[in-house]
């Protein structure tokens, strides 16, 4: 009956360290952003895109890609799935900061237009360009994403200069 305690009070000490396992869930995002930041993305925490100016809660995960020699002045934010912002000329997605910049008819039309559905924002800051993705699908994606954020870039560097 001794050892059946012993045994007892070991498992309870030991329980809690299976609770601190990894899901499988938590496993499959660790595999993507492995793979983004090899790629050269940073993953960071950020606000909301259609965040107000005094909301300051670090709400979802933008995927960004630095500049390679300028970065520009001001932050835009071009957003789709909601209502606050103002029109861009692309369907379907608003800006919610910065001046609008017209997109229709340029490469980086073609490079939203194509952009995931899970893809629910196009942020450009001083750090670079970045995409707000709620990484749903896999480390397939990966590669997309990186296309997508290196076309852009490629975009804006060229519209900046």
């Amino acid at each position: 009956m001794a050892w059946l305690t012993v045994l007892f009070i070991i498992l309870m000490a030991v329980s809690p360290i299976f609770w601190m396992r990894n899901t499988p869930g938590q496993n499959r995002l660790e595999k993507v952003r492995a793979r983004a930041r090899s790629n050269g993305i940073s993953i960071v925490l950020h606000k909301r895109p259609d965040a107000r100016e005094k909301e300051t809660r670090l709400a979802v995960v933008c995927y960004k890609l630095p500049w390679r020699a300028i970065s520009p002045k001001n932050n835009w934010v071009l957003h789709r799935n909601i209502n606050r912002g103002w029109k861009s000329d692309l369907r379907g997605w608003q800006w919610s900061s910065g001046d609008a910049i017209k997109l229709r008819g340029t490469d980086a039309e073609s490079v939203i237009d194509t952009m995931p559905h899970t893809v629910t924002a196009v942020i450009l800051d001083r750090q670079g360009v970045g995409l707000i993705w709620n990484e749903v699908e896999g480390e397939e994606m990966v590669p997309l994403i990186l296309e997508k954020l290196q076309s852009l870039r490629s975009f804006f560097e060229k519209t900046f200069l």
